[in-house]
């Protein structure tokens, strides 16, 4: 793992090894605290010092070799993969900070994600000084953004703030979520709505689990990277994910929603470069012939500014939401472009897996066989009929690798007997499994179950 460092960052790294015990491994909190105190961030990030501990040097000189510990392999893999360099300490901070270790460092050590959320428009400020340098294709860092007008205004930031007690900008920052695998037809299909010159919204639908919620954090990560898949006039744009809670909490007032709502519509309608994501959408959009309720007259109100095509909209729910909730309001449907996706087939499925192991692997510290990806998919194909792919083949595989962490002797490696004893802790009960159908088999079976019963 090679990276081509600027001398700033050079400086900080070996800060960082003087000060590891010898014996100990350099870990991600050590790297990232070195890195913002041997450069100008902790002058420009005042707010983070009370989370990070000025690193103390043990050494006197600079270490030759330091272990990395599991937690920081990682997030060097893939800062080594997003930059072509030299990197600065700023790129280098945002990469460790933004990786999962590093949001479960920043989380042991007090630091909230809206306070990241605040830093992160100073550090992207700071490490696009060189625009040209990072603006074009892999050179770029993840978590930068294409260096336009609209990006870099003020009109942008105050936007932000505006909507910031309703929800998160899913293109301001870093999304976490690797490139998503076998949705491209879908992925097209919302681009194409949201170009139209009319009903530019769009509806994705299909059933729980299918990965409605991850495509469109996959537009926001294309948006944020400049993919060539995102069309020209959608590259400066901003998706604006809304939480109906946040929207509705502390409205213990009728009219104060209706103040919120207001808001909200005027936001999205003066700056059409935003892009409004409603997850669980049939909450907002649902008919009043249902039921009628304190919200009902504000919702009417949103619905009517879609029908007129103010702003733009990607909606997600379930196929029996739509079906129930907004399909029989055909007015309103006609409106959207709509996009339904289907669980993917269990080849596809395993390919998902396949491009998730590496992922995951990480996070747990384990190795995962491939034979324990097909067998994942198969053994949720089998017991798991009532859920959807791929959610449920992911699901089950994360619960067998914290079964292997979590045992008195953890295992390094996922075991077909780890996979077996998450799949029976997932529905409840044992598994008379093919291999102990013998009489000796059956026989200890229920010589075990008498004992503990």
């Amino acid at each position: 793992m090679s990276l081509n460092l600027s001398l700033e960052s050079q400086a900080a790294r070996d800060h960082a090894k003087r000060c590891v015990t010898t014996g100990e491994k350099l870990d991600l909190g050590l790297l990232a605290s070195a890195l913002f105190y041997s450069s100008d961030l902790w002058e420009e990030l005042p707010e983070l010092i009370p989370y990070l501990d000025i690193p103390q040097e043990c050494h006197e000189e600079t270490p030759a070799e330091v272990p990395l510990a599991k937690n920081l392999i990682p997030s060097i893999r893939q800062t080594a993969k997003n930059h072509r360099g030299p990197i600065t300490p700023e790129e280098w901070f945002v990469d460790l900070l933004w990786s999962p270790a590093g949001m479960s460092f920043a989380a042991s050590t007090g630091i909230t994600e809206e306070a990241l959320n605040s830093a992160l428009p100073k550090l992207r400020e700071m490490a696009l000084d060189d625009p040209e340098g990072l603006g074009s294709g892999e050179g770029r860092a993840l978590g930068s953004v294409p260096r336009t007008e609209w990006r870099a205004s003020k009109k942008r930031q105050a936007v932000l703030k505006e909507l910031n007690d309703f929800g998160r900008m899913l293109t301001d920052g870093r999304p976490l979520r690797a490139e998503l695998i076998g949705m491209e037809e879908s992925i097209q299909s919302v681009f194409r709505a949201l170009v139209k010159r009319k009903q530019r919204s769009a509806l994705v639908f299909g059933e729980p689990g299918t990965g409605k919620t991850a495509l469109v954090r996959e537009l926001a990560r294309r948006m944020v990277e400049g993919h060539p898949s995102v069309p020209a006039r959608l590259k400066d744009h901003d998706i604006f994910e809304l939480s109906p809670t946040f929207l509705r909490s502390g409205t213990s007032l009728v009219g104060q929603y209706d103040e919120r709502v207001t808001t909200l519509i005027k936001a999205l309608t003066e700056n059409p470069k935003v892009i409004l994501f409603v997850d669980e959408v049939h909450s907002l959009l649902q008919s009043g012939i249902h039921e009628r309720g304190n919200f009902t007259d504000a919702n009417e109100a949103f619905k009517q500014s879609i029908a007129q095509g103010d702003f733009s909209l990607i909606g997600a729910t379930t196929t029996a939401e739509y079906r129930y909730y907004l399909e029989p309001d055909q007015a309103l449907v006609q409106r959207f472009s709509l996009v339904r996706i289907e669980p993917p087939t269990p080849d596809a499925t395993l390919d998902i897996l396949v491009g998730r192991r590496a992922e995951i692997e990480d996070f747990y510290g384990v190795k995962i066989p491939p034979e324990i990806l097909r067998q994942t998919v198969d053994l949720t194909e089998e017991y798991l009929l009532g859920r959807a792919q791929p959610r449920k083949s992911i699901q089950l595989l994360d619960e067998a690798c914290a079964y292997c962490v979590t045992r008195p002797q953890p295992l390094d490696e996922v075991t077909e007997d780890a996979l077996w004893e998450a799949l029976e802790g997932t529905i409840g009960h044992s598994i008379v499994r093919e291999a102990n159908l013998t009489q000796d088999g059956l026989w200890e079976t229920i010589g075990d179950r008498s004992v503990t019963g």
